[in-house]
Order: C-alpha cells, then sequence, then structure tokens
C-alpha cells in the first residue's frame, strides 16, 4: 500500500514534467489566422493576449481524450487548421497541420473542431492549437486557450 501511495506524487511529478516539455515545444505559429477580409494575423502580434479569433469564437467544444489512449499514456501537441464559412461563421472543414501522434486524439481533435463557430463575417481560418496531456487534460496554449477559468 505504501509505494501504491508513493507513486502518485511520482505520476503527478511526471506528468507535470511532461506537460511543460509539451508546452515547452510549441511552435510560434500555433495562432496564426486569417481574417475575412483576407489579412493574416500572426502569433506574435498577441504579445500574451488572447488572440481575436479566440474571442470571435461563439461556440466551442473541447475534444474529448479516449480512456484508452489515456491509459497507454498518448499525449501530444497538434495543430489543426479550421477553415471558416465567412457567411455563417460555421467550420467548412479542418486538416492536421501537426498531427499530436496519434490517430485517436487527432480524430477527437478534428470531431470537436469541427462542431467550432465564430461570429459571421469574422474570419475565414484559423490554425488551433490542442495539447492532450496524461491524467485526462485537453487544453491550448495559454495565449490561445478559450476555456481561460477551466
Amino acid at each position: 500500500m505504501r509505494s501504491l501511495m508513493m507513486t502518485k506524487p511520482v505520476a503527478g511529478l511526471l506528468a507535470y514534467i511532461i506537460s511543460s516539455t509539451l508546452l515547452a515545444e510549441t511552435p510560434a505559429f500555433i495562432s496564426n489566422a486569417v481574417d475575412a477580409k483576407g489579412l493574416r494575423h500572426l502569433a506574435n502580434e498577441y504579445h500574451g493576449k488572447k488572440p481575436q479569433w479566440v474571442i470571435d469564437a461563439v461556440h466551442v467544444v473541447r475534444p474529448d481524450y479516449p480512456s484508452w489512449n489515456e491509459r497507454r499514456g498518448h499525449q501530444g501537441l497538434g495543430v489543426f487548421r479550421v477553415v471558416i464559412d465567412p457567411a455563417t461563421g460555421a467550420a467548412r472543414t479542418v486538416t492536421i497541420v501537426r498531427s499530436t501522434g496519434h490517430v485517436d486524439l487527432d480524430r477527437k481533435s478534428l470531431l470537436a473542431l469541427r462542431q467550432w463557430r465564430w461570429k459571421p463575417g469574422t474570419w475565414s481560418q484559423v490554425d488551433v492549437p490542442v495539447v492532450f496531456v496524461v491524467g485526462g487534460l485537453v487544453y491550448f496554449p495559454s495565449e490561445a486557450d478559450p476555456f481561460p477559468n477551466r
């Protein structure tokens, strides 16, 4: 029993280290977006602030973390390009720019991002980063996190 109690803190520490490593390797281009007028907005324009495309999102669905993947320690950072119908704000297509490294995690991200909606007439394309971390966490790097208090 004592060895089980010792492994929980170790597992928590390992999850923290791994998640820090994933965020450290986050590419600089993750928050790129193209507005409805065709103007490209680069990640370096935000300087730690929330990107406008996140603010304009009106319906956001967080990807599920499949328990099968979590039990096996599958985690990763993916970047997904969402092409948006400017007239409706609905996601038209979602493609993988950078894979999480796991088919199931990519699939869950694609399914969730297809449900996203933005204010009509604001955006035509956004690159959305998604991070899966052991422990059941699914989140976005802080400057692009549509769930700041979760």
